[in-house]
C-alpha cells in the first residue's frame, strides 16, 4: 500500500505546469525551492536584428537576484518568447517539484535542470535541435544524405555541476530561472544566434557579431558604457569562462588544459577580476589568443568598455600567436609571388578569366581553379546561376567547370588543380558540394563530438547540376591535384582530409594549417563577444584509431611556397607524378 502512495505521489508532482503545495500531502517545507530569495522583474525592449529567423518585436523579462546584477531568465517563457527561433513543436517540459527538477524534452533528446543539487544533466547534446529552419540560407541545398552512423563510446550522463562555478539554477514561484548567460551558451550559441543585453535593450543576433558592421553602433549603445564593471557580473565572467572551457571547448585535451580554474596564475586570475573594463579585456584576450587556436578569437569588447571601443583599434596587439603570425606571413608571401610570378607574367585574357572565373590555365592540358573560402550565397529567392567563388563555392565551381569544357583555344584539359594554398575555410555544407565536382561516391564527413564522446559518420550525394538526379554528376574524367598550404585551414583542411582519406588524387604542397573543430559564438556576462572551438571535431578514422584533424595533413608531394604560383614546376610533378 506504501508504494501505490508514492507512486500517486509522484504523479501529482510531475507536471508542465506548477502546481500549489496546498493539494499535495507532503509539507512545503520538504520541497527545495527560492522562494526566501528576492526576485527582481524587470521588462526589457527586445529586437531581433537576424537575417536568418523572424521573431517579433516584443518585451522580455529578466529577473535579478536580492539586487544583483547578474541578469536571470525564465526559462519556458523565454523559450516560448523566441517563438520565431525555436520550434515549440519538438519542445515538452515536465517539472518533478519532489525531486527539484525541469526536464526539457525535444526531438532528439532531453536536458534536465536541478534546482536543489544545481546540476544540468542529458544523455549528449542532441537537446540542442530546437530550431527553426533558417529562413534565409539553405546550407544543404543540393546535398542528400546517404547514409548516417552514430557510435557513442561513453555510455555515461553528461553531468554539468553548476555548483563548482558558483551559479544557482532558482526555482521562485513556480518557475526555473538560468542565468542568462548560460541559457544563451546551451539553446543558442550553439545554433549560431545569440542575445545580448546591454542594459537597455535585449538584440538577438545571427552567429559572429563582428560580421555584422552596421549593426555594433546599435548594439554597443550601452547605459552600461564606459563605467566599472559590477563586481558579481567580473566574478560571474571569470567562472562562465571556467564552464565554458572545462566542458565546452573542443580543443581543451588537445591543448593540455586539465581546467581552466587549473590553468590561470593568480596574477591573471586578479586581472580577469579587474573592474576596470579595459584591464579585463586585455586579459581575457591575451588568455583566448594565447592558446594558439585559429578558431578562437574575441569579436567585441564588453558594454562596460567604452560604445566606440573595438578589439581591432583597442587590443590588436594581443590578438597574435604563433600561428597566426605564421599564417599572416605566409599568406602575404604568397600573395606576393602569385603577382610576381603569374599574373605580371601572364595574358591580360588569362588574367580576367581568373578575376572572373577563378581559373588559369597553365597548359594545353593543365587548369588550376582558386578560390579563397567556401561561402554559400545567403538568398533563398535569388535562383541566378552567374555568382562566383566569392559569392557561393558551388556555383563558382560550376562555372568554372562549364569554362574549362568549352575547350578554349582548342585546349584537352585532362588535369585540374584546385588551389586551396589561401583558402580559410568556411561552410562545411559548401565545401561538401565542391567535393561533389570531384567524385560521384557520397562524400563521408567523420566527425568526433568531445562532449558526447562520440563518433558520427555521415555521407552525402551531391546534385552537381542540380537537375534532381544525385547520380553521375562528378567530372570524374579528369585527374585531380589539391595544392596546399599552412594557409589551407578549418574546411579547407578537413577538404583537404576528405580528398586524400577517399583517395580522389594528389595533394601538393605544404602540410594544411588545421583547424578541425566547428566554431561556437559565446557572449560571456558583461558582453563580451567571443568565438571559441566547439565540441565538434573533424577527424580520419584508421584501423578503428580516431584522430583529430588539428595538427593538419601532410601532402603527398612536397613543394617549396616559392614554387606555388611557378606553373613550370606544377607541370613537372604532375609529368612525374
Amino acid at each position: 500500500m506504501k508504494s501505490k502512495k508514492i507512486n500517486l505521489l509522484k504523479l501529482l508532482l510531475t507536471s508542465s505546469v506548477a502546481i500549489s503545495c496546498a493539494i499535495l500531502p507532503v509539507s512545503c517545507s520538504l520541497l527545495s525551492n527560492d522562494n526566501d530569495k528576492k526576485i527582481t522583474i524587470k521588462n526589457y525592449e527586445f529586437n531581433n536584428l537576424s537575417s536568418e529567423y523572424t521573431i517579433e518585436s516584443k518585451k522580455l523579462n529578466l529577473s535579478f537576484v536580492n539586487d544583483g546584477n547578474v541578469p536571470y531568465v525564465n526559462l519556458l517563457q523565454m523559450i516560448n518568447s523566441l517563438d520565431g527561433f525555436f520550434d515549440r513543436n519538438y519542445i515538452n517540459f515536465s517539472t518533478n517539484i519532489l525531486f527539484s527538477e525541469l526536464k526539457m524534452t525535444t526531438k532528439f533528446g532531453y536536458i534536465s535542470f536541478n534546482w536543489k543539487t544545481n546540476k544540468i544533466t542529458m544523455p549528449n547534446t542532441y537537446y540542442e535541435y530546437i530550431t527553426k529552419s533558417p529562413g534565409k540560407t539553405n546550407f544543404n541545398k543540393y546535398l542528400k544524405s546517404k547514409s548516417y552512423y552514430s557510435k557513442d563510446f561513453n555510455k555515461n550522463t553528461i553531468v554539468i555541476d553548476l555548483k563548482k562555478y558558483n551559479f544557482d539554477i532558482l526555482y521562485h514561484n513556480g518557475n526555473v530561472l538560468l542565468p542568462l548567460a548560460i541559457f544563451n551558451l546551451l539553446f543558442c550559441s550553439t545554433n549560431y544566434y545569440n542575445l545580448y543585453f546591454n542594459g537597455n535593450k535585449i538584440y538577438g543576433c545571427d552567429f559572429d557579431i563582428k560580421s555584422n558592421v552596421q549593426e555594433i553602433p546599435q548594439i554597443r549603445n550601452s547605459k552600461f558604457q564606459n563605467s566599472l564593471i559590477p563586481k558579481d557580473i567580473v566574478e560571474a565572467k571569470f567562472n562562465f569562462t571556467a564552464l565554458l572551457i572545462d566542458y565546452f571547448y573542443g580543443l581543451k585535451e588537445y591543448n593540455n588544459i586539465n581546467s581552466f580554474y587549473s590553468t590561470i596564475s593568480n596574477e591573471q586570475k586578479q586581472r580577469m577580476l579587474s573592474q576596470n573594463p579595459v584591464i579585463s579585456t586585455k586579459e581575457y584576450i591575451k588568455y583566448l589568443y594565447n592558446l594558439n587556436d585559429l578558431h578562437t578569437w574575441v569579436s567585441m569588447p564588453s558594454f562596460y568598455n567604452h560604445r566606440d571601443s573595438s578589439i581591432a583599434k583597442d587590443f590588436y596587439e594581443y590578438t597574435t600567436n604563433k600561428r597566426e603570425r605564421i599564417y599572416q606571413s605566409t599568406r602575404k608571401y604568397l600573395k606576393n609571388n602569385k603577382l610576381n610570378n603569374w599574373v605580371i607574367q601572364t595574358s591580360k585574357e588569362n588574367r580576367e578569366l581568373f578575376e572572373k572565373y577563378g581559373v588559369r590555365f597553365i597548359s594545353n592540358n593543365t587548369a588550376v581553379i582558386s578560390f579563397n573560402s567556401f561561402k554559400t550565397f545567403q538568398n533563398l529567392n535569388d535562383n541566378s546561376t552567374n555568382k562566383g567563388f566569392s559569392e557561393d563555392t558551388y556555383l563558382g565551381f560550376a562555372n568554372a567547370m562549364k569554362l574549362i569544357k568549352k575547350n578554349l583555344r582548342n585546349m584537352k584539359i585532362k588535369n585540374i588543380i584546385v588551389d586551396l594554398s589561401t583558402n580559410s575555410g568556411g561552410n562545411i555544407g559548401a565545401m561538401q558540394r565542391g567535393l561533389g565536382f570531384i567524385t560521384d561516391e557520397p562524400i563521408l564527413n567523420k566527425t568526433y563530438n568531445r562532449l558526447n564522446e562520440e563518433i558520427n559518420i555521415r555521407s552525402v550525394e551531391v546534385d552537381t547540376d542540380g537537375d534532381g538526379n544525385y547520380k553521375n554528376d562528378a567530372y570524374s574524367e579528369y585527374n585531380w591535384y589539391l595544392l596546399t598550404g599552412v594557409n589551407t585551414f578549418s574546411a579547407a583542411n578537413t577538404f583537404t582530409s576528405i580528398f586524400k582519406e577517399m583517395k580522389l588524387g594528389k595533394i601538393i604542397g605544404q602540410k594544411t594549417g588545421g583547424g578541425a573543430a566547428s566554431i561556437l559564438p559565446v557572449v560571456l556576462p558583461d558582453g563580451t563577444s567571443i568565438v571559441i572551438s566547439s565540441n565538434n571535431l573533424s577527424v580520419t578514422i584508421k584501423n578503428n584509431t580516431i584522430k583529430s584533424i588539428e595538427g593538419g595533413i601532410e601532402p603527398d608531394i612536397y613543394l617549396e611556397y616559392k614554387d606555388f604560383y611557378n606553373d613550370q614546376k606544377l607541370l613537372e610533378i604532375i609529368k612525374n607524378k
